[in-house]
C-alpha cells in the first residue's frame, strides 16, 4: 500500500490487532442462579491493511458480539483491540468520537438499521451532521455522489424505507457506512436477508468498493462459497474460539480443522446437485454457558481421544499463514479423510455451478 506520509505507520503492521479478547454476559436460569455465557472466549486476531477478513461459524458462535466489541459497542472482560495501534477499549469522548468515522459497521438486517419515520435522505444525512461535515450543500452533494457510487440515484433521498426492496435498501446502508469515509468496514452478514439473485450483486458491489476506497474488510458471514472469492483469509470460529485462520487457498483446499472440513463439506451441499463425502458436523453446539472441558469441539469430532476431553488446545502452525486448533490434526486418521472438494462457485451465479 502506498504510503504519501513518511511517518505513517508501516504498512506491515496490521490495521487491527485484537489480543485475548473475552466477553461474558450474565443471565439468570430458572432458579434464578446466575449464570455466564461465554459469547467471546479468547480471542487473538489481526486484520491486515487492505485485506478482506472473512469470520466464520454456526449461529451463536461469538462472530457478531466480536463485531460490538470492535466497535467498542460493549465493553470487553478482558483483552485489548488495538485500531492503528491505539487501544479502542481504553477510548472515551472525542477520541471515540473519531473512531466512529474511521470504523463503520454494514448490519445483517438493512431495514432494522433504518428509521421507518425517516426519509433515505434524512437517513443519510444524519451521520454527517452528528460528525460536523461540510455545509448543508455540501452534505447534500456528497449524499448524491455516494448513492451513485452504491448504484442509486438521488430520488431515493425523498423514499421511505418500506418503498425500497432489500437489495436498495442494503446499498442505502453501504452508502451510509462509506459517507464518513471509513478506513475500516465490518460486514455483519450483508447478504443474509437478500434473495439469492441479489446477494451477488451486492458482493460485487463491496468488492468494487473496498478497491476504490482502499477499504480494510471484516466479513462476517456463514457463505462459505461467496467467502471463497471476496476474501483474503478467512478465520473459523466454534464457541467464542478461533479454531482456524488460513488463506483462503490454504483452507478450501487443506482445511485442518475436523470443524473447518465440516462446515466446507455442508457448503457444497447445498450446490444443487453436489454430493459430498468429506465429514458433516453432527448435533447440535453446545451451550456456551457450559462449554464443554478441553477441546469445546470434542463432543461432535470424529477424531476425538481422552486427550480433547480435558486438555484445552491452542492454535498451532501447520503451515506459514496457517494455525488450527486440534490436538490431532495431522494424525493419520485425519489426512487420509477425504476432505470435500468442489466446484469454482462464481458468487456472480450463486445457484449454478461454473
Amino acid at each position: 500500500m502506498p504510503q504519501s506520509d513518511p511517518t505513517q505507520r508501516d504498512a506491515e503492521e496490521p490495521l487491527v490487532k485484537i489480543q485475548d479478547l473475552a466477553k461474558h454476559f450474565p443471565v439468570r436460569r430458572g432458579s434464578g442462579r446466575k449464570v455466564w455465557v461465554r459469547s467471546v472466549d479468547g480471542v487473538s486476531l489481526e486484520v491486515r491493511r487492505g485485506e478482506v477478513l472473512g469470520l466464520v461459524g454456526e449461529s451463536g458462535c461469538g462472530k457478531s458480539t466480536l463485531a460490538r466489541l470492535i466497535l467498542n459497542h460493549v465493553r470487553p472482560d478482558r483483552g485489548s483491540v488495538l485500531f492503528d495501534g491505539q487501544d479502542i477499549v481504553k477510548m472515551k469522548g472525542e477520541g471515540l468520537r473519531r473512531l466512529r468515522r474511521s470504523v463503520q459497521m454494514v448490519f445483517q438486517d438493512p431495514l432494522a438499521a433504518l428509521d421507518p419515520r425517516m426519509r433515505i435522505g434524512q437517513s443519510l444525512l444524519a451521520p454527517l451532521a452528528q460528525h460536523g461535515i461540510g455545509t448543508a450543500e455540501q452534505r447534500k452533494a456528497q449524499i448524491e455522489e455516494m448513492l451513485l457510487e452504491v448504484g442509486l440515484d438521488a430520488s431515493f433521498l425523498e423514499r421511505y424505507p418500506r418503498h425500497c426492496s432489500g437489495g436498495q435498501l442494503q446499498r442505502v446502508v453501504i452508502a451510509r457506512a462509506l459517507l464518513l469515509r471509513p478506513r475500516f468496514l465490518i460486514c455483519d452478514e450483508p447478504t443474509s436477508a437478500l434473495d439469492a439473485s441479489v446477494r451477488a450483486q451486492v458482493l460485487n458491489l463491496l468488492n468494487d468498493l473496498r478497491r476504490r476506497f482502499d477499504l480494510t474488510l471484516l466479513m462476517i458471514s456463514h457463505d462459505l462459497r461467496a467467502m471463497r472469492h471476496f476474501c483474503d483469509r478467512v478465520a473459523v470460529m466454534y464457541l467464542g474460539r478461533i479454531v482456524e485462520l488460513a488463506t483462503v487457498e490454504q483452507l478450501f483446499s487443506r482445511p485442518a480443522h475436523p470443524y473447518t472440513q465440516g462446515l466446507i463439506a455442508a457448503s457444497l451441499l447445498e450446490v444443487a446437485g453436489l454430493e459430498t463425502s468429506g465429514r458433516l458436523v453432527k448435533g447440535e453446539p453446545p451451550s456456551p454457558v457450559d462449554p464443554p472441558s478441553g477441546c469445546h469441539f470434542h463432543p461432535r469430532c470424529t477424531l476425538a481421544q481422552e486427550l480433547c476431553t480435558h486438555q484445552p488446545v491452542a492454535l498451532e502452525p501447520v503451515c506459514p499463514g496457517h494455525v488450527v486448533s486440534c490436538h490431532f490434526w495431522n494424525s493419520e486418521d485425519n489426512a487420509a479423510a477425504v476432505l470435500p472438494q468442489g466446484p469454482d462457485v462464481n458468487p456472480s451465479t450463486p445457484e449454478h455451478p461454473s
